[in-house]
């Protein structure tokens, strides 16, 4: 997402990709929104082979385009381009998940469903590159 860093800024609905879920597609809906008249300073990214994509496109580029993304990944400290991710910890993700499911499954018969329960887990926002 371009903007002033820091500030509550408003994507540009012309900047939002919705659909690309591998490092290819992503790749090129990143190309086509930096080939743009008017680029982003800033992408921001909903998983990290969106993000890998998304830094084949800055690279192939040369933009000096930052990257903000969901989902930390190994190596993403030498990708050699500022790039914050938000990390979590994908095991307690998954027990808790199971949990949920289990409380779920273990209802008795015949009674009436509880409500959907929210359960959040703690991240934290790594920088690389910066």
């Amino acid at each position: 997402m371009g903007g002033t860093r820091g500030a509550r800024a408003r994507p540009r609905e012309n900047w939002i990709r919705r659909g690309p879920q591998e490092i290819p597609t992503a790749e090129a809906a990143a190309l086509e929104i930096l080939g743009s008249d008017d680029p982003p300073t800033d992408l921001f990214c909903t998983n990290n082979r969106i993000t890998l994509g998304a830094y084949r496109a800055v690279r192939r580029l040369g933009a000096s385009t930052a990257l903000a993304g969901f989902d930390d990944f190994e190596m993403a400290d030498l990708l050699g381009v500022p790039v914050t991710v938000v990390s979590y910890d994908a095991e307690e993700v998954g027990r808790r998940a199971a949990r949920l499911l289990l409380d779920r499954i273990e209802q008795a018969p015949n009674t009436p469903q509880s409500p959907p329960r929210r359960t959040v887990v703690p991240v934290s926002v790594v920088r690389y590159g910066t």
